[in-house]
């Protein structure tokens, strides 16, 4: 499924995150060509692997493409493969995918909102997702909260539920108890009308 919450959209709601950031870069445009590629501050982080990079197609033309490369967590170089042709005089937008695990983290949050939200009522379009303002956007909201959650955490205390100790005839034995839905998603669904069940699991 598509997530409900982007990389930015979440940057923007929790005011920073420390283990996933996502590249940036933008481009120049000469004689109807991409022809350079300016990485943003900082590269990004938490990459693991060569981010896809796509530049936006022209008009009528041929769209431009380029690849990246990683060292260390972070997008280091961009290399331009094709300028394409076709570009007016605005250069297009540059978009690097975000790290594959917060594509993964916001991916399975939404995953685990819909099933909060499984019984509940609310305008979809074809594909299922909400269509009013206010839907998305506490859909949006509650799917950054438990990235939040996660990345505040362990997403292992999600996985297998937080460890506690149970004293057994005088023998301490580790369990889990599972802690599924963070807290502050859970009020901003209920907020919204949206929060409807109990999951009993992913």
């Amino acid at each position: 499924m598509t997530a409900y919450a982007t990389s930015d959209e979440l940057a923007t709601f929790a005011g920073f995150v420390p283990a996933y950031v996502t590249a940036t870069a933008s481009a120049t445009v000469l004689a109807g060509s991409v022809d350079g590629l300016t990485l943003g501050a900082g590269g990004g982080y938490g990459y693991l692997s060569a981010p896809p990079v796509t530049i936006a197609a022209p008009l009528a033309g041929v769209r431009a493409t380029a690849t990246a490369d990683v060292a260390n967590g972070v997008v280091t170089l961009l290399t331009l493969l094709d300028g394409g042709s076709g570009y007016g005089a605005v250069a297009p937008v540059v978009t690097i995918a975000p790290p594959e695990d917060l594509s993964r983290l916001l991916t399975r949050a939404s995953e685990l909102i819909d099933d909060y939200c499984r019984t509940a009522v609310y305008p979809v379009d074809v594909d299922g997702l909400p269509t009013e303002a206010d839907d998305i956007a506490a859909f949006r909201d509650a799917t950054c909260a438990q990235v939040e959650f996660w990345l505040a955490g362990d997403e292992e205390d999600d996985i297998l539920g937080p460890v506690t100790y149970l004293s057994i005839g005088g023998v301490m034995a580790k369990t889990n108890t599972a802690v599924i839905l963070a807290p502050r998603a859970a009020r901003i669904l209920r907020t919204a009308g949206l929060y409807s069940i109990e999951a009993s699991a992913l």
